[in-house]
């Protein structure tokens, strides 16, 4: 079964620290649902 794990950051590691924005991200347990949910050509 695929699942799916949001998180927030915010601080340094974000790109936009600099203005106080978190960043939002997905995170999957298997490529193939990184893959499927991203719309990627899969290599033969």
């Amino acid at each position: 079964m695929s699942r799916q794990y949001s998180f927030m950051t915010i601080g340094p590691v974000s790109p936009l620290s600099f203005s106080g924005t978190p960043l939002f991200f997905n995170a999957f347990n298997t490529p193939d649902a990184f893959i499927k949910a991203n719309d990627l050509p899969v290599k033969e």
